[in-house]
């Protein structure tokens, strides 16, 4: 019975994912999108998980020749300055909505941005963000160029029909987290290695749950310095999600992971996860 739901469901997505590529691309039309060139063969993707703190000396040492690419609140940290990464990437809406509760997380992130960044670096952003206050503010500083992403995303369905669907330009893998949205766009640049850094996806082991049934997850970061950032998971909605909803989440994050593998071996490109405490298991395992 569950062999058969389970063809059912995979049957659907695929469906579901040419109606969405169908619709959305024709919704774009109209609209530019572009990336930057990549002028090196090596490009390190590297999120903020807290291993970074024991690997970022191994990628500064190794910095003339690899291109680099940070994400979220990387320029919080004095590394940004030292590593002067080639590209900075955000997908999440928090940074751009107009909301007062994000205003500090933006205008914090839009500070460090305009203040630090002195050599040129290629800021990757969705298309969607173009006429927020934050993109507006950091063009003030104008060594960020800023390039605008599409976002056709697609679940599920058949890893083949996907990666042609990428190799199209057609569609993206849901960007569940950003660290899955910097390899999709480092594929599309051709580098021939991607190492990934600061991915150690442990969010499980810092989960905790309340006496009234709320979830809690202390968020960590390289760059926390001791600080705790624990709070009650909600989804956009802003109601308290489910441990069985979590874990999905979590789970669709580690399944996409395995398409970009897919899609990687189809394009003769090497991802290989520098990060010795990752929980990602799709992905060839090296340290330097």
């Amino acid at each position: 019975m569950l062999k058969f739901y389970n063809f059912y469901i995979y049957i659907v997505e695929n469906i579901a994912n040419i109606i969405i590529v169908l619709i959305y691309n024709l919704n774009y039309f109209f609209m530019k999108s572009s990336l930057p060139i990549a002028n090196k063969d090596t490009i390190n993707v590297i999120g903020n998980g807290p291993s970074l703190k024991l690997d970022i000396d191994k990628i500064i040492i190794n910095n003339c020749n690899d291109d680099n690419l940070v994400v979220n609140m990387f320029a919080e940290s004095s590394n940004y300055e030292i590593l002067k990464p080639s590209y900075y990437l955000l997908v999440d809406p928090a940074y751009f909505i107009n909301d007062l509760k994000l205003y500090d997380l933006q205008i914090n992130l839009a500070n460090f941005l305009i203040n630090k960044t002195t050599w040129p670096i290629n800021f990757l952003v969705p298309h969607s963000s173009r006429n927020s206050n934050f993109i507006k503010k950091i063009k003030t500083n104008l060594n960020i160029k800023i390039f605008y992403i599409l976002n056709i995303p697609i679940v599920g369905g058949s890893n083949i029909l996907n990666s042609l669907l990428f190799k199209l330009k057609l569609a993206n893998p849901l960007y569940q987290n950003v660290l899955i949205a910097g390899i999709f766009l480092s594929l599309q640049l051709r580098y021939k290695n991607i190492n990934i850094w600061g991915s150690d996806h442990s969010w499980h082991e810092q989960l905790s749950i309340g006496n009234n049934n709320e979830i809690y997850i202390n968020d960590l970061h390289f760059y926390d310095l001791n600080r705790s950032n624990v709070f009650i998971h909600k989804n956009f909605e802003n109601k308290n999600l489910k441990l069985h909803e979590i874990f999905n989440t979590f789970s669709r994050a580690f399944k996409t992971y395995h398409l970009l593998y897919f899609y990687s071996n189809k394009l003769k490109i090497n991802i290989y996860n520098m990060c010795g405490t990752s929980w990602i298991d799709a992905f060839n395992r090296q340290s330097k």
